[in-house]
Order: structure tokens, then C-alpha cells, then sequence
């Protein structure tokens, strides 16, 4: 009877990571169930936030930066339709120094920072495959007392990205909308 439980280790063992895989991927999906085939994704569709770090840094054959135009923002607001400008009701400097903070806490590299801008560029990188993405955020003061926070990540490889990058831009403006107080409002 003992011979048995190495073998159930070894089929364990070998299972146990397609089991991971799959669960990752159904949980990257979009809204609709199936992640859209884009890998560059911003909460303001119409002006992205521009990349110039990441054009530099990127390799020769790593995804452009340059935004693809209406047809993918069309397909873009299909799948999350969630996706906004984040409105604060805190001045811009204030917004940007925790998003810089926010950005430390994710372990996030800063590769770019504008701070008379309130701009901000950063790579992030996917927890199972390590993947490096480029994000930036701009941040654009609306009076004394508000501003909007926009972003935008994109992946270097790949022509989708099973969800990552909408769900990264989601959940660091809920972050940053906890921190900041949760009288925002997104902006459409």
C-alpha cells in the first residue's frame, strides 16, 4: 500500500500546476468572459497618457507604445466598461505624492517622474509569468481642491494580455481611491 503515495505525489505534483494555470486564466477574463486580443489598456480612450520613458526603455521588438486608435478604444470600452478617470477630491500635488507611494508599496520601478506635471511612469511585473509592463499616470488638477487621475498600462510582448492590465489600472485607482477618501467619483 505504501508504493502508491509516491506515485499520487508525483500525478499531485504535475496536476496541481494545470489546475493554477487554469484558474488563472478564467479569472483574467474580461467582463464579457473572454479577455479582448489588446494588450494596452487607459481610462481616458479619447487622450491616453503618452508613454516616453517606456518608448526609450522598450526593446526593438517589444509592442509599440503608440496608442492604436478608435477601433481599439471601441473594443476597449466593450470589454470594461468600468474603466474611468478617477476624480479626487484632494489637490493634484496630494494625489501625486500617494500615488507615488502606492507605486513603492506595489514594488512597482519608477523609470520616469514628472513632478511640475504630475506625471508619473513605472514598470510593473506579472506575478506568474514576469512579465514587464509599462504604466503611467497623469494626474491633472481641476481647481484648488480636486483632480483626475488618469492611467494607462500596456504590456511590452504579447497581442492580448488575459485581462492584466485593465485589472491592474482597477485595482490601483480602488487603492488610491481608499486612500484618498471615497467621496470620488469616477469620471466617464
Amino acid at each position: 500500500a505504501t508504493g502508491h503515495r509516491p506515485q499520487a505525489l508525483v500525478l499531485l505534483a504535475a496536476i496541481v500546476p494545470v489546475i493554477l494555470v487554469v484558474a488563472y486564466l478564467r479569472n483574467s477574463a474580461g467582463e464579457g468572459g473572454r479577455p479582448p486580443p489588446i494588450h494596452d489598456i487607459s481610462t481616458d480612450t479619447e487622450n491616453p497618457p503618452a508613454f516616453r520613458t517606456a518608448s526609450v526603455l522598450r526593446p526593438g521588438w517589444a509592442n509599440s507604445t503608440d496608442w492604436a486608435g478608435d477601433n481599439h478604444a471601441r473594443i476597449q470600452r466593450a470589454a470594461y466598461p468600468h474603466l474611468g478617470g478617477l476624480l479626487l477630491p484632494v489637490p493634484a500635488e496630494s494625489a501625486y505624492k500617494t500615488i507615488l507611494e502606492l507605486i513603492g508599496n506595489r514594488g512597482w520601478e519608477i523609470t520616469g517622474r514628472e513632478p511640475a506635471s504630475f506625471r508619473v511612469e513605472a514598470v510593473a511585473e506579472t506575478a506568474l509569468w514576469h512579465f514587464k509592463d509599462d504604466v503611467v499616470i497623469r494626474v491633472t488638477a481641476k481647481g484648488e481642491n480636486h483632480c483626475l487621475v488618469d492611467m494607462r498600462s500596456a504590456s511590452r510582448v504579447g497581442v492580448g494580455d488575459m485581462g492584466t492590465n485593465a485589472r491592474r489600472i482597477s485595482d490601483f485607482l480602488w487603492d488610491l481611491d481608499q486612500r484618498l477618501g471615497n467621496e470620488s467619483r469616477r469620471q466617464e
